[in-house]
């Protein structure tokens, strides 16, 4: 057995899924979160847990951070 992976633009998925679906070879597997290890699984949740908490950084702080270690790593040099 082989498998296609098709990208679909958003507003073309809906469409596409219908169209696909009335062929009975076609195993319409929508669920990508099956397909990862418990590993990846485990990360993802506690992705979601620590956004619920608000854990989570702006763009702002990580570029400042980023920004602040690359002047100390430069001052080392």
């Amino acid at each position: 057995m082989k498998k296609l992976v098709i990208n679909v633009e958003d507003e073309k998925f809906d469409f596409i899924n219908e169209l696909l679906s009335n062929f009975s070879f076609v195993n319409m597997d929508n669920d990508w979160f099956s397909t990862l290890n418990s590993e990846e699984k485990m990360n993802i949740e506690k992705g979601l847990e620590d956004i619920k908490n608000g854990k989570t950084y702006s763009n702002e702080q990580v570029q400042e951070d980023i920004n602040r270690k690359m002047m100390s790593l430069k001052a080392t040099k």
